[in-house]
């Protein structure tokens, strides 16, 4: 369902715009995404500026040093979140609530 949403929220999945609006919805309803801040932090923040730091809402890569930096624990922790089956951990921890929930205009690029 929320790729269908997904798809749908970017305009791709039927021709009229309205008509994805009410699909993204539906899709996205079970999930409980707030539609409207998954439109601005995924369309607007995630893919004009992916992989940009302190810019893309998502979760853009350390550099060597900042990786090296980090304690035992969080470089665990960062490797699991970069892992396929940690994808869920990292979504819910660092975009659907900081980012969707509870959106900050200190947060905001």
């Amino acid at each position: 369902m929320f790729n269908i949403g997904h798809n749908a929220l970017h305009g791709s999945l039927f021709p009229k715009t309205w008509m994805n609006r009410v699909a993204g919805r539906i899709a996205m309803a079970p999930s409980f995404h707030p539609v409207t801040s998954w439109i601005h932090s995924h369309n607007v923040l995630h893919h004009g500026n992916t992989n940009i730091k302190e810019r893309d809402a998502g979760f853009a890569p350390l550099s060597p040093v900042e990786y090296n930096m980090l304690s035992p624990i969080e470089k665990f922790s960062y490797r699991v979140c970069r892992s396929w089956y940690g994808c869920s951990w990292l979504y819910l921890k660092e975009m659907l609530f900081k980012w969707e929930f509870f959106p900050s205009p200190q947060r905001t690029p």
